[in-house]
Parts: structure tokens; C-alpha cells; sequence
């Protein structure tokens, strides 16, 4: 059983994982994890960018 301590960014507090998978295994799925959360952000983008700059948005928003 091999634990792992994992601090959040802008978290005080760490979070201890214990788990049977290898440093390998850790790192791989540390990867797999970095790798979803970028593709999850530049979906948001997109779809985001796609409204963001119609002129309706623009007025809906321009007062704040």
C-alpha cells in the first residue's frame, strides 16, 4: 500500500491517498487527470468564445 500526499493549489490543508498502485501507476493517472482538465478548459473556451463576442452579449454585459 503506497500513500500519497497531495496539496491542492491555494489549499492550507493536504490530502493523503492511499492506494496499490504503483509510483508508475500514480504518475500515469496524475497525467490522465492534467490531460482531461486542460481538454475540459479549452472546450469551455470554445464554446464559450462562440457567444462572447456576439453583439447581443456584448450589450447584455457592458454596464458591469
Amino acid at each position: 500500500m503506497t500513500k500519497v500526499t497531495i496539496r491542492p493549489e491555494n489549499q492550507k490543508e493536504e490530502i493523503i491517498i492511499s492506494t496499490d498502485l504503483s509510483l508508475e501507476g500514480i504518475k500515469k493517472l496524475i497525467k490522465k487527470f492534467e490531460k482531461e482538465k486542460y481538454e475540459t478548459a479549452t472546450l469551455s473556451k470554445n464554446s464559450l468564445k462562440k457567444n462572447w463576442f456576439k453583439l447581443e452579449e456584448y450589450e447584455a454585459w457592458k454596464g458591469l
